[in-house]
C-alpha cells in the first residue's frame, strides 16, 4: 500500500486516474476514500478486457493523468494486453498521463512491463519477490529518472521508507524468484486442469488454461 499510495501521489488535485474495474481492494480502498475525499483526486472505472481500448479511453475525462491496470487482475485473472493500452493511452491523452501496471500476480520473472510500454510498475513484495511470509512491503519502480527522482521524493516525504533488514529479506527471497515462480506455475496449471475436468466444478478461473 505504500507502493500504491507512492505511486497515486504523483497525481494531484483535479487529477482523474482511470482504473481497472476488478483492482485489488486495498488500490480501490485508497482511491475511493482517501485519494478522492483528501487529495479531490476523481477516478473512473472500465473493463479493459472485453470493451474496446481506444473507445474507453476517449470516453473518460480530459483531466485523465493516469491508467492503472493490473494483469492478470484481483482476483480475476483478467490478462489485459499491455503494449495496446499504452499505445492507445499516448494517442488519446498524449505524454502526460502515465501508465501504472500492478505486477503482483506475474512477478518480474514472467512479465516485465516497463518493456511492453508501462511508465510504472507495482510489485508486492509480500508475495512472490519475497516469497517466505515474514515481510510486509512493495515496490514502485520508473521508467525514467524524472519520475524515479519524484517518487523518492514522495517516499521520503510520506515515511514510506522499510528498514534495513526487510530489504535484506527481500533480496534474499528473489534470490530463488525464478524457481518458484516456474514451480508455482507448473503446479498452478496442474490444479487448473483438475479443477475444470471435475464433474463439481462449473468454472475454473486460470489464464494458462486454452480458451
Amino acid at each position: 500500500m505504500a507502493a500504491i499510495s507512492g505511486a497515486l501521489h504523483l497525481l494531484k488535485t483535479g487529477d482523474n486516474v482511470l482504473c481497472i474495474a476488478d483492482a485489488y481492494g486495498g488500490t480501490l480502498r485508497y482511491i475511493n476514500t482517501i485519494a478522492g475525499p483528501t487529495y479531490g483526486i476523481t477516478s473512473t472505472y472500465g473493463d479493459f478486457a472485453t470493451t474496446d481500448i481506444t473507445a474507453l479511453l476517449t470516453s473518460q475525462p480530459t483531466t485523465t493523468k493516469m491508467i492503472w491496470i493490473e494483469s492478470p487482475s484481483n482476483p480475476l485473472l483478467k490478462v489485459l494486453d499491455i503494449q495496446a493500452i499504452s499505445t492507445a493511452m499516448h494517442s488519446v491523452f498524449g505524454n502526460e498521463c502515465l501508465l501504472v501496471v500492478d505486477n503482483t500476480f506475474m512477478s518480474p520473472y514472467f512479465q516485465r512491463p516497463l518493456d511492453l510500454g508501462a511508465d510504472l510498475v507495482v510489485e508486492s513484495a509480500t508475495k512472490f519477490l519475497n516469497g517466505h511470509s515474514d515481510v510486509c512491503g512493495g515496490v514502485v519502480v520508473g521508467k525514467n529518472e524524472t519520475l524515479n527522482k519524484r517518487l523518492r521524493h514522495t517516499q521520503n516525504a510520506l515515511g514510506a521508507v522499510p528498514s534495513p533488514f526487510d530489504c535484506y529479506l527481500v533480496l534474499r527471497g528473489i534470490k530463488t524468484l525464478p524457481l518458484r515462480m516456474e514451480r508455482s506455475a507448473s503446479n498452478a496449471m496442474k490444479i487448473a486442469i483438475y479443477l475444470e475436468q471435475h464433474e463439481c466444478v462449473e468454472k475454473c478461473v486460470y489464464p494458462g488454461l486454452p480458451r
